[in-house]
């Protein structure tokens, strides 16, 4: 009964681990490195989409609408942690914060973190979560009429599993505690 409890613990924490790692590059690599300033966020609305200069990309898979202006999203969202950075700095310090969030979820996976680091991480994933949503949500009401309809249904689609992980999300960090206190305790026990 127990190693069925904790199978799916597992499996759900995995689950959110991948979607997590599928969905990072896809929205955080739809831009190429520019500087961030109002021209370059001009010459991005000029061009379009640089996704669309960029089709072999996870991000121009999820994000390939011309008519979206993705330099307006930097503008309306300047804190939103699902939107690209501009430059090659803010891209570095993206993958190091998707590479310091991956160690957090194995330390937590494997019964290794701390209970501030467990409620670090979930309370990290609830802004990044909030944020796609929010991102998600603008994009579907902006531009509802002039998304295609197969983009509309992916964007309500991708909008829904995100608001499931957000309601997901304080069960699963009350889990995580759950588990790794009882883990110690059996490992105090075993000494």
């Amino acid at each position: 009964m127990k190693m069925r409890k904790i199978s799916k613990i597992l499996t759900a924490t995995v689950f959110a681990g991948t979607l997590i790692y599928i969905i990072s590059p896809h929205i955080t690599s739809m831009f190429t490195a520019e500087p961030k300033s109002e021209e370059a966020l001009e010459r991005l609305r000029e061009r379009g989409s640089l996704a669309e200069k960029r089709p072999d990309t996870e991000a121009s898979r999820l994000f390939n609408e011309k008519t979206i202006d993705y330099a307006e999203l930097h503008r309306r969202f300047p804190g939103n942690r699902a939107l690209p950075a501009l430059s090659r700095d803010e891209a570095e310090t993206g993958r190091e914060a998707r590479e310091a969030r991956r160690m957090k979820a194995a330390k937590i996976i494997s019964n290794k973190a701390s209970n501030q680091e467990i409620t670090s991480y979930y309370r990290e994933q609830a802004v990044i979560t909030r944020d796609t949503i929010e991102l998600l949500d603008f994009i579907l009401k902006k531009y509802d009429s002039t998304l295609e309809e197969k983009s509309h249904k992916k964007y309500t689609f991708l909008k829904e599993q995100f608001e499931l992980r957000l309601e997901r999300i304080p069960r699963k960090e009350k889990e995580a505690m759950a588990r790794i206190k009882t883990y110690r305790e059996r490992i105090n026990q075993q000494q």
